[in-house]
């Protein structure tokens, strides 16, 4: 079985270079060696701002970037005309990271042309445009042999907007974590927030990770929490500009900014702190989005979320996005009684093995290729 993987943006939301995506951790890594263990040959295409030719390094492709549309977005409307070696290299199957992208139109029309099965999986909101897209392209995107989405919400939109069967549509963890890597280690003893991710320039939507959304939540409990404090980890164009938000307010005595730390060395960091925050927007709670909040789970750390309402369970809590300082006293509540909250973090440990760890990833994905692969040849 040949499997092609498409990361279908560039990188200028995030500076990389060539270099730096293949030096430093990235999730599309990850599936390419999941697979790999498993006898499946494999290939990643992805786009590059600073390149006018193709530039192969091992399994991994990056493609020039053509032309943008529409114009002035930072993300997501790349697109890229060496899309034919993709076809050229004759995989059994496509795998799409992210259908909201401008281009996953043309990529969609190009590949089910030459009968080439695409399965697509959520990676997040690209703009204030995804129900235009669903609507204008619907059917190229009803050409799409399977969905992949962490979100029953997200599920249901699919299959209302597209007039899909629900057959076609799978909830699926984004990315997995492993649990041989991401084990709990020592619990600090004083009250401690943590981040990890990336600090964007800007901020385009409440889908993307905000990490001032961090900082704000950390001076809202700071005020009645002497002892707590703040750990960011992760760099970016945007870093600076939230440092210069914590001297303002003079809140960089508590507030520790780490740099880029490996993968492998996370694991004690997240244990040892109380919560990890993951300042983005969530429809639901669910463990099946995002890579920092299983990583966190998984070292037995519960997780802050933001969504539209106030739910709180065995693994975390979810606030509403932009309600944060009127749910102080119940937040307090939590952080001082945190002992009684969180008394079974092995719980979902095991969700997680069973569900989102990068084995049982692996061996669903091979199962979901198999199927669409034989419902193409009958």
């Amino acid at each position: 079985m040949k499997v092609s993987f498409i990361l279908p943006h560039d990188f200028r939301f995030s500076g990389w270079s060539i270099s730096d995506f293949i030096g430093k951790y990235h999730f599309s890594k990850n599936y390419l060696e999941i697979l790999e263990r498993k006898d499946i040959k494999t290939t990643l295409y992805c786009f590059h701002q600073d390149i006018s030719n193709t530039v192969k390094i091992d399994n991994i492709y990056f493609l020039p970037v053509y032309f943008r549309f529409p114009p002035f977005m930072k993300f997501g409307n790349d697109f890229s005309k060496r899309i034919e070696k993709i076809i050229q290299d004759g995989p059994n199957v496509v795998h799409i990271f992210n259908y909201y992208v401008w281009c996953y139109p043309l990529l969609i029309h190009k590949l089910t042309t030459n009968r080439v099965p695409v399965i697509a999986q959520f990676h997040g909101i690209v703009d204030n445009f995804s129900i235009f897209k669903l609507l204008a392209f619907r059917s190229l995107y009803r050409k799409t042999s399977l969905f992949l989405t962490p979100f029953c919400y997200e599920a249901k939109k699919i299959v209302k907007v597209l007039g899909i069967s629900r057959r076609k549509v799978k909830l699926f963890p984004n990315v997995g974590v492993s649990l041989n890597l991401f084990k709990p280690y020592e619990k600090s003893p004083k009250p401690t927030m943590l981040y990890v991710g990336r600090f964007p320039n800007a901020v385009r939507s409440k889908w993307e990770k905000n990490p001032l959304l961090v900082v704000r939540l950390f001076e809202i409990l700071k005020k009645k929490i002497d002892d707590l404090s703040l750990l960011m980890i992760g760099e970016g164009p945007g870093l600076s500009e939230i440092k210069k938000y914590v001297v303002r307010r003079e809140l960089n005595k508590n507030i520790f900014f780490k740099g880029y730390i490996k993968h492998h060395h996370l694991p004690p960091i997240y244990s040892y702190a109380w919560f990890t925050v993951i300042p983005m927007y969530f429809p639901e709670m669910t463990y099946f989005w995002d890579g920092s909040l299983k990583e966190s789970l998984a070292c037995g750390t519960p997780v802050i979320i933001f969504g539209d309402h106030f739910k709180l369970n065995e693994w975390g809590l979810m606030i509403p996005y932009n309600k944060i300082n009127a749910l102080r006293e119940k937040l307090l509540d939590i952080f001082f009684r945190y002992d009684a909250f969180f008394t079974n973090m092995s719980y979902i440990r095991k969700l997680l093995e069973k569900y989102c760890s990068w084995e049982s990833i692996s061996n669903n994905l091979i199962n979901i290729y198999e199927v669409i692969i034989g419902d193409r040849c009958e």
